[in-house]
């Protein structure tokens, strides 16, 4: 038996609230593997860039895209390992996979040297059914 599936419009409703809750904030690129979201991040900071605000952003599905993020210069060379999304308050929200296709955020190049500006080619997170 499925302990829970939510249903599109729950999920849909779950993603608008995070949607609000991420509006403004930023999203850190790291070295290394996500520890999960509920631990403190690991791996050299690469870059923060700062998260469009609510409105910027487009939901569907349970699909949250995020609108367009401003290029900054990394802070430090090193892979992209993965992403941490966070709050304006900086609070943790979710961690996320990098690449550059097919991944929930998605770079030109998973390289990135110290001073290079970086940009997201595209960002997407979903909030999940359930099993």
């Amino acid at each position: 038996m499925a302990s829970c599936v939510l249903a599109t419009v729950e999920r849909t409703s779950l993603a608008n609230a995070l949607n609000t809750d991420i509006g403004g904030g930023s999203l850190k690129i790291y070295t290394g593997s996500s520890p999960g979201p509920n631990t403190g991040a690991t791996g050299t900071l690469l870059v923060t860039l700062t998260l469009p605000a609510a409105g910027g952003n487009s939901v569907s599905n349970g699909v949250i895209t995020l609108g367009a993020i401003t290029n900054q210069n990394a802070v430090a060379g090193g892979t992209a390992g993965y992403a941490r999304v966070l709050t304006s308050g900086g609070a943790t929200v979710c961690d996320l996979d990098v690449g550059t296709s097919g991944a929930s955020v998605n770079l030109i190049n998973l390289s990135i040297a110290n001073g290079q500006p970086v940009s997201i080619t595209s960002a997407t997170f979903t909030v999940p059914a359930g099993t």
